[in-house]
């Protein structure tokens, strides 16, 4: 794991929790500029998994996974 991918991870599990607790989103923004939203508000559907060089959850049908090394932002919204 490179040093971007330690930081990431670290900004990652603090950010998801903290939006998760405010029933809040976490939105992901990609440097190719796809966007995708992990919900804060059904914490019963998703599994979030977040891993070494990537973070990938589910919204209960669709599985998705984002490395950290292809992220441009990460917000709460």
């Amino acid at each position: 794991m490179s040093d971007k991918d330690a930081v990431m991870k670290g900004l990652l599990e603090k950010l998801i929790s903290k939006a998760k607790n405010a029933h809040r989103d976490t939105k992901i923004t990609t440097i190719a500029g796809a966007t995708q939203i992990i919900s804060g508000h059904s914490v019963q559907d998703q599994e979030i998994e977040i891993g070494e060089v990537s973070v990938s959850w589910t919204d209960g049908t669709r599985t998705f996974l984002i490395p950290y090394s292809s992220i441009d932002h990460i917000l709460m919204v």
